[in-house]
């Protein structure tokens, strides 16, 4: 105060009256702006705490071929519904939804409802409960102009107009139990060196085979589950089946190998890559975290202990090998739900989660950042907030898609 004091008798000499302890207009004044600035500061720390919760404003980015992705922006030509496979292949986009198959012939510029999926589920049903009878998979051959659909209810689909018209392609899909072909599928791959062969699962474990395009298919031995259907690119005898322990087939599936329990016995699997370069390197995500196998799956590496020690329970191994465990728990660690790998540069990695949005690699899983800027991850509302069901790279690598609970984002 006493400088403020010294201030005000020398502009007011003529003021004789002494001095009191009252404060001064000009301190009244500072007090005031500096209780302003406080409530400001306060405010801007709030509201940034709350965009934080809601929307990740501080996202990673994602360098490709000199271009930066970093922003999550909405199809809203699809709409914000629940959405879980995408087909692409060239400029043709396939997404499955919970009302219709949307598909798109220019590369997402324009959209429509494919008619023939509507019809199908106009159907008369002796079930008590309504099912939207929809692909659960999509896959192209290497033209794109044949297009296979499988369905969790009904079977397999074709098209060989590249998606204008579908054909039932049924025969001999089935389990050992069923009564009539056309059970639900619920897995689905073609062979890249050979497109007259595909394999399928029907019902939950029934491996079968088509080796003329789905004209028909034959039933190959029972599993006991599958989480990691794949086909090696340049051998369509080499196929993978299920992850923690490996099954694997080297003679088209008529007779089954299993490999080493390297995982953790309480992984759940819920999205794989093997290098279409090399069928022995392999990438697995799930709530137990991300793991790689450069040997085919007779054991396994950690990726997440690079994702700020929050992925994988505590009691895994500090070491890079995995060492094997009773428990495991949702707290702390990131539920990966898909894992996609860009198909012009196999170091990018994007990796989809419950409830933490996207994260992503450029450096095969070594280091990791969040890219959630556009979705909404407020997690108090969960009717809200965004569970990515899948991300996939387009076919060239040069756009990421998303699809959630809340419809299909592009990453721009």
């Amino acid at each position: 105060m006493q400088a403020f004091d010294t201030l005000d008798s020398q502009s007011t000499a003529t003021n004789l009256t002494p001095a009191t302890n009252q404060p001064s207009k000009s301190s009244k004044k500072i007090y005031y702006m500096v209780f302003v600035v406080l409530l400001i500061i306060v405010g801007i720390a709030g509201g940034f705490f709350y965009l934080k919760n809601k929307t990740s404003l501080l996202s990673g980015k994602v360098e490709l071929n000199n271009k930066t992705f970093s922003q999550w922006k909405q199809i809203e030509q699809i709409g914000n519904q629940e959405c879980r496979e995408i087909g692409i292949k060239n400029d043709k986009i396939f997404v499955s939804c919970e009302d219709h198959l949307y598909k798109s012939f220019d590369g997402g510029k324009t959209w429509q409802v494919d008619s023939f999926w509507d019809n199908l589920n106009s159907q008369p049903t002796q079930a008590k409960i309504k099912l939207n009878d929809l692909p659960y998979q999509i896959v192209f051959d290497n033209s794109g102009n044949t297009v296979f659909a499988a369905s969790g209810m009904s079977g397999v689909y074709r098209s060989k107009d590249g998606g204008q018209s579908w054909e039932s392609v049924n025969n001999g899909v089935r389990t050992k139990f069923s009564e009539k072909d056309g059970v639900g599928v619920s897995a689905l791959v073609i062979s890249p060196s050979n497109n007259k062969i595909l394999y399928a699962i029907a019902g939950d474990y029934t491996l079968i085979k088509t080796e003329n395009m789905g004209d028909t298919w034959q039933t190959l031995p029972d599993l006991t589950s599958v989480n990691g259907l794949s086909i090696n690119s340049s051998d369509p005898n080499q196929i993978y089946l299920r992850f923690a322990p490996t099954i694997k087939s080297s003679d088209g599936g008529k007779t089954l190998m299993t490999g080493e329990d390297a995982l953790p016995k309480t992984s759940s699997i819920n999205s794989h890559y093997v290098d279409p370069n090399n069928f022995r390197r392999i990438i697995v995500g799930g709530l137990g975290g991300i793991f790689t196998s450069t040997n085919g799956g007779n054991s396994w590496e950690s990726l997440g202990d690079t994702l700020q020690g929050k992925d994988l329970p505590k009691n895994i191994s500090k070491s890079n090998q995995i060492s094997r465990f009773d428990t495991i728990t949702s707290t702390g660690q990131k539920w990966i739900t898909s894992l996609s790998v860009n198909p012009s540069d196999p170091n990018i990695i994007a990796a989809g989660t419950k409830a933490d949005g996207v994260i992503a690699s450029q450096d095969g899983g070594k280091t990791w950042v969040e890219v959630n800027k556009g979705l909404v991850l407020q997690k108090q509302n969960q009717r809200e907030f965004i569970i990515v069901e899948k991300v996939k790279w387009s076919d060239d690598g040069s756009r990421l898609y998303l699809l959630s609970n809340h419809g299909v984002y592009t990453l721009e």
